[in-house]
């Protein structure tokens, strides 16, 4: 099935601000636990290697962003340090994970 230009074009539109939205959102939320517990317990919950967990927190603290934006930011920021292209891909989508989590798994990681 194929969709005419101007149709896609408005789901891509609509795609697009849905992004953009959850993005907003993740920028509202503050990181209140400890912050080396927070980077730890993402680590684990993403599998995160303990040098790229270091990484993350490194970024997270020069980002200066203690919310859940700045923790998926200092996800993906530590994937550009990454040998493997691969493992750095699965650092970017980790990223986006992060910063579209369930509530509930924030509070836990959270805590």
């Amino acid at each position: 099935m194929s969709f005419p230009l101007w149709r896609m074009a408005a789901i891509e539109e609509s795609r697009f601000a849905q992004i953009v939205d959850k993005l907003k959102e993740s920028v509202g939320v503050p990181i209140t636990g400890r912050v080396q517990d927070v980077v730890e317990l993402t680590g684990k919950t993403y599998g995160l290697t303990q040098n790229e967990q270091d990484g993350v927190l490194n970024y997270l603290i020069q980002g200066g962003d203690l919310s859940l934006y700045g923790l998926s930011n200092a996800v993906t920021r530590a994937s550009q340090d990454i040998e493997s292209y691969d493992r750095a891909t699965d650092l970017e989508a980790i990223g986006w994970k992060v910063a579209t989590m369930p509530s509930a798994q924030w509070r836990e990681i959270n805590a």
